[in-house]
């Protein structure tokens, strides 16, 4: 029989069968370049075919057919030997199938346990949402002017400000939204989309978050957390990468939060969950583009920006970080991740044929520090460290595999010519 006839007998591939001989499983006779099966190897296919059901591995296999093929299989020896074998698959079956149960008991608890959680976080959507608290609104000021801002039509109660306009005499005006500002101006030229799934962190390679959060601990280390005194943290364009999320429930009771981005769904979206999390914090939501918040000078602590410079220089050809410096006080910091790729490397060229409009020198270390002369002064920046596989990752979509991404984590400090 040929070897379609086999194939159609066997219900195997063609291609299989021809793997069976080239792994020396069979060796069924070959005329003028053609195969031609005996009953012997048909059954021997059968078996074969079996075995790999059993879940035997291929060298496994080659070992039966060996003794299949050298034995008469009347051999008591042969026939204990094999019987054996077939033996201790069962166990091992009976083994794994133990596994297997206590595995699916403990997919089942975390199943119910979520189903639970799940239930509990429906519960607490139900409370009210929180709003823009009032024992902020001496932090907000008129970012032209410099002024403290009014507050008309408002929807308050004796914690927060739900809805209203934020003004000044100089004609400034910010609206509130469901507890967000809304404020400054919004360009129609938007490249950028907001991640309202929060896919970008769930598309990185394992390379990368290993990275990202080796990067994330030593920044977390330098933020003084264990001085127990309320601070002042601002973080912008969590569109981009939301350092302070997963960090918020260590931070000191009675501390202010300042979150920005520039799509309003992306701060109702982090709001609603924060809301979830019950947190002793005062937070500020900002929905702005333009950098120009209305928020006091010389008024915080520390600023976050976790690749948000090369986030905004996608976009935008001045430079980031020198906006926010008014807004430190004299002993605040900076603290981030800057995202470098070699100069002459492919990911470059990429990245400018994918994003037009961004900084020459974005994703250029040199660059960054230029960009801070004059505002900051640099107290520690440290090479993370560099990945070569970024994964289907729309945070670098330009990035192409083989070639270095690297992370530069650094701290600054105001500079004494902006004190």
């Amino acid at each position: 029989m040929k070897i379609s006839a086999i194939a159609e007998r066997t219900h195997l591939s063609p291609s299989t069968i021809r793997f069976y001989i080239n792994q020396g499983l069979i060796f069924p006779e070959k005329i003028n370049n053609q195969y031609h099966f005996s009953e012997k190897e048909i059954q021997l296919l059968s078996l074969i075919n079996m075995w790999k059901e059993m879940g035997f591995s291929l060298k496994e296999i080659a070992h039966l057919s060996a003794l299949k093929q050298n034995s008469n299989w009347v051999e008591a020896e042969d026939f204990s030997y094999y019987y054996e074998i077939i033996e201790n698959r069962k166990t091992e079956l009976q083994s794994e199938l133990r596994e297997t149960k206590r595995r699916l008991n403990l997919v089942n608890n975390e199943l119910q346990a979520l189903h639970n959680n799940e239930f509990h976080h429906l519960q607490i959507s139900t409370h009210k949402p929180h709003g823009l608290p009032i024992s902020c609104l001496n932090l907000l000021t008129c970012p032209m002017c410099g002024s403290p801002l009014q507050l008309k039509g408002a929807k308050i109660d004796y914690q927060f400000v739900y809805s209203g306009t934020l003004f000044c005499t100089c004609k400034y005006q910010a609206s509130i939204h469901h507890g967000i500002i809304r404020c400054g101006q919004f360009s129609d030229h938007m490249l950028e989309e907001p991640d309202v799934y929060l896919s970008k962190n769930k598309r990185i390679s394992n390379e990368l978050s290993s990275l990202m959060q080796r990067t994330s601990n030593w920044l977390f280390s330098y933020l003084n957390l264990s001085t127990n005194r309320p601070q002042v943290i601002m973080e912008t364009r969590l569109n981009a990468y939301f350092f302070l999320y997963p960090h918020l429930k260590k931070i000191s009771s009675g501390s202010t939060i300042i979150l920005t981005d520039r799509f309003y769904e992306i701060v109702t979206l982090y709001k609603q969950y924060i809301e979830r999390l019950d947190l002793d914090l005062n937070i500020i939501y900002i929905v702005n583009e333009d950098n120009h918040l209305p928020i006091k000078t010389s008024s915080v602590d520390t600023l976050i920006d976790f690749g948000s410079t090369n986030n905004y220089n996608l976009y935008e050809s001045e430079f980031y970080l020198p906006q926010f410096s008014s807004l430190l006080n004299d002993s605040g910091r900076v603290l981030g991740a800057f995202f470098s790729l070699e100069h002459t490397s492919k990911s470059v060229s990429a990245l400018f044929h994918m994003f037009p409009r961004c900084h020459p020198s974005n994703y250029n270390v040199s660059f960054f520090k230029r960009s801070l002369d004059g505002c900051y002064e640099i107290t520690n920046i440290e090479d993370m460290g560099f990945v070569t596989d970024s994964g289907n990752c729309n945070m670098v979509p330009f990035f192409q595999a083989g070639e270095k991404l690297r992370i530069h984590s650094f701290i600054l400090k105001k500079s004494k010519h902006e004190k």
